[in-house]
Order: structure tokens, then C-alpha cells, then sequence
């Protein structure tokens, strides 16, 4: 007898920016998640992740991005260093690719980066304070989060 789970089954991510990956996400995954890529190279994946579902003949998967973030009161570099670094030592990113990814800044610095993204056709931003969350940076996220949905 099989036993079926009373919850639906959620909707299943699947990540990487390689073809392979993106063909994984169209076959297998309700959603696929970019990371690491600026948002141009994220419009890019997400185009040929698009052309790939059509080709098989599946839906188009949603698609979103996973971001570091360093978030502050106040502009200044140390922000976007601590993202570059925290990125440097988490993925053994080189500093130029690393700058390319940072997300850093004020809340309205942060939502401009965000909603580069957004334009992009990010439908999900899934985003990790750096180098460690702290209740202030999650209040300051929260405050970037509601200047994206306005359209900053």
C-alpha cells in the first residue's frame, strides 16, 4: 500500500548556471534559482532556460536569484569589501567576479541592485546578509524589500 503525504508537495528549485543545470530546472524543477551571476549573464541563463522548456515542450520554470548582501545605514566601500569578501572566501570567487556579484549599500542602493534583477525577470530574490546577519541588517533589508516592490 503506498502512503501519500497529506501536505502538497512544494514547489522544487533547482540551481546552477550551466546548460546542464538549466536543462535540469526544465525537467525536473518548478522554479530555477541563479546564483552568482550579474544580472545581465542572469538574463541571459534565464533566456536559454526559456528556449530550452519550449524546445522539450515543458512550462517555463519560475526563476529567481540568490544574492550576498551587505546592508547599512549609511553609504560606504566597507560594504561592498565585506560582500566581496565574504564571497571571495565562501565561493573562492577572483575579486573582479566578486565585485561583479556584491550587493551592497543603503536600503536605496540595495533596491537599485535588486530591481536590476527584478528587470531581468527575477520572480524570487533570495538574499544572505554578509558576513553575518544582524537584527540591524535584517530591518535594513526589509526597507530595501519595500522600496523594490514600489518600484525604486
Amino acid at each position: 500500500m503506498l502512503f501519500r503525504s497529506a501536505a502538497p508537495m512544494p514547489p522544487v528549485w533547482v540551481g546552477g548556471a550551466s546548460t546542464g543545470a538549466l536543462r535540469r530546472a526544465v525537467r525536473y524543477g518548478d522554479g530555477w534559482l541563479s546564483g552568482l551571476q550579474p544580472p545581465e549573464e542572469f538574463a541571459a541563463s534565464r533566456r536559454q532556460l526559456f528556449e530550452l522548456a519550449d524546445q522539450a515542450g515543458q512550462p517555463r520554470p519560475r526563476t529567481g536569484v540568490g544574492l550576498h548582501a551587505a546592508l547599512g545605514p549609511r553609504p560606504g566601500p566597507e560594504l561592498k569589501r565585506r560582500t566581496v569578501a565574504a564571497l571571495q572566501t565562501a565561493y573562492g570567487l577572483p575579486a573582479d567576479r566578486a565585485e561583479q556579484v556584491a550587493v551592497a549599500g543603503t536600503p536605496a542602493q540595495v533596491a537599485e541592485q535588486l530591481n536590476r534583477y527584478v528587470a531581468a525577470g527575477a520572480e524570487l530574490i533570495v538574499v544572505v546578509c554578509d558576513p553575518e546577519p544582524t537584527p540591524e541588517s535584517w530591518e535594513l533589508l526589509a526597507e530595501a524589500r519595500h522600496l523594490v516592490r514600489c518600484g525604486a
